[in-house]
């Protein structure tokens, strides 16, 4: 649980500034060749997570004001080097691990861009619902601006990565569809085209509200002891298994 269970210390935060603390576990500053000791396990085999914490909004400032510094001191490298923290994180683990996952914000911050630089693939929920289709579109507007703005700064120094929008709270019946779900979903498909995922996540709200209570997912629980019809959860666990085995062949097993 965020906050409660860790710390600003347990995240990325300190080793992705430059302010010089020391490290409490090393009793050095916080160097990215020590960061293996914040990994922690998790419940599920071969799953490990780096957690995340509500102070990493301030270290999302701190970048900020580097970034304002490194802009006014005219340093290309400097500021270059400010979006690529999380890069260099990756780069010291990526040997360690088959699949590393990133969990941004729905934002273009510097720590979502530096997220966005870092990966190889994104993949954008869209929600099959009028506003939700209508927030996609700006945000990628936005994304246009930006990745212009980096290459006509920085050139070839800027890998940007591939796009894979999966649509998702999806719902064909009339008793749970959603407003113009079925529309929203043409919508969707007939924007984004071959970038669209063919896999739909359908809303589970019955099963994912559950979950939320349990701190489970929907792998990890009988449905008898989280009170969800089997029926219910054996539907969910299917619709999320498709679109993991979608997202796996068209990004890692197609290259």
């Amino acid at each position: 649980m965020p906050d409660s269970e860790t710390s600003y210390e347990n995240t990325l935060g300190p080793y992705l500034s430059e302010d010089g603390e020391i490290d409490p576990v090393t009793n050095e500053p916080f160097s990215i060749r020590n960061i293996r000791h914040i990994i922690r396990d998790t419940v599920t085999c071969n799953l490990k997570i780096i957690p995340s914490a509500l102070a990493l909004a301030g270290t999302d400032f701190e970048l900020t004001t580097e970034l304002v510094g490194a802009s006014m001191s005219g340093s290309a490298e400097h500021k270059l080097a400010i979006f690529h923290r999380i890069r260099n994180v990756v780069d010291e683990l990526k040997n360690d691990f088959d699949i590393i996952i990133m969990d941004g914000t729905p934002s273009l911050g510097i720590l979502p861009l530096n997220i966005v630089f870092a990966s190889d693939v994104l993949v954008v929920p869209v929600p099959t619902e009028s506003n939700d289709f209508a927030s996609t579109m700006t945000f990628c507007d936005l994304y246009r601006e930006h990745c212009s703005t980096f290459l006509e700064n920085f050139g070839d120094y800027i890998k940007l990565p591939e796009v894979l929008f999966m649509p998702t709270r999806y719902s064909s019946s009339e008793q749970n569809s959603t407003s113009g779900s079925a529309f929203v979903l043409d919508q969707i498909r007939n924007t984004f085209g071959k970038d669209c995922m063919f896999s739909v996540i359908r809303r589970h709200d019955a099963v994912v509200s559950n979950l939320t209570l349990l701190r489970r997912t929907a792998f990890q629980v009988n449905a008898k002891d989280a009170g969800i019809s089997r029926e219910a959860l054996a539907k969910a666990i299917q619709n999320f298994s498709e679109a993991f085995d979608e997202i796996l062949k068209r990004t890692l097993l197609s290259k």
